[in-house]
């Protein structure tokens, strides 16, 4: 299994044992440290909260509306506008419509392309010629030339309206410094680590949502965000 793992991450580029192995949810932690040395990984970060890693990532992330709109439209047509402020107040109803409230950011963008290309470029929406200029530098960086005499056409049009998450990183709690470690029968309280504490396996890390073990040569250290970083020899 570890041979297996380990040749499809050297056949796609990455070597394991040159990464740092993030373990989350609710039993990440017993398999990390085992899984790492399979890997030849030797270091293993296990972040706070780790056992409702997922659900925090939710609520850490913006809501957000999409929209988009198959249009074609050649260079320099009057009715990309009234395409723009459709998807615009479509994708800004849709937003409030499913969270309660007003956006606080709305993107246009427009996938323009030469006529008769087969790909197109997604540039920030506005006037022709802004979309224009907007497509031909994107053009010359991407692929090294531009055709500047040669017309444009409209593919899409997409917006996106964005809120604010209900959560930030500074609202999550941080690790007291006066903490008195608590442990019993080798099983240690994360919630009673402080930033700094170190211990060695075999033994057990547990909090409400997850569990995290130490094998034999095991180093474990709680670093200042109070995440808690294995490492073995």
């Amino acid at each position: 299994m570890e041979h297996a793992l380990r040749s499809v991450s050297v056949e796609e580029g990455a070597d394991p044992r040159e990464a740092v192995l993030v373990a989350f949810g609710g039993a990440g932690g017993l398999h990390a440290s085992r899984l790492a040395r399979r890997l030849g990984m030797s270091t293993v970060l296990i972040p706070p909260l780790s056992g409702v890693f997922s659900a925090l990532g939710l609520m850490l992330a913006p809501p957000r509306a999409d929209r988009a709109r198959t249009v074609m439209l050649p260079w320099g047509d009057q009715a990309l506008d009234s395409s723009i402020y459709a998807i615009r107040t479509e994708t800004s109803n849709a937003f409030t419509e499913t969270f309660g409230v007003a956006a606080t950011n709305l993107t246009v963008t427009v996938d323009v392309r030469y006529y008769g290309q087969s790909h197109e470029l997604e540039v920030a929406g506005g006037s022709w010629d802004d979309i224009r200029s907007r497509f031909e530098a994107m053009h010359l960086q991407r692929f090294g030339f531009d055709r500047p005499a040669e017309p444009i056409e409209a593919v899409n049009v997409r917006a996106a309206a964005s809120g604010l998450a209900p959560l930030s990183w500074s609202d999550l709690p941080s690790v007291q410094s006066d903490l008195v470690p608590e442990h019993r029968d080798g099983v240690w309280q994360r919630d009673t680590l402080p930033a700094g504490f170190e211990t060695a396996g075999p033994c057990v890390v547990v909090e409400n949502n997850s569990a995290v073990l130490l094998d034999t040569d095991d180093q474990l250290r709680v670093l200042a965000d109070g995440t808690l970083e294995i490492t073995n020899g």
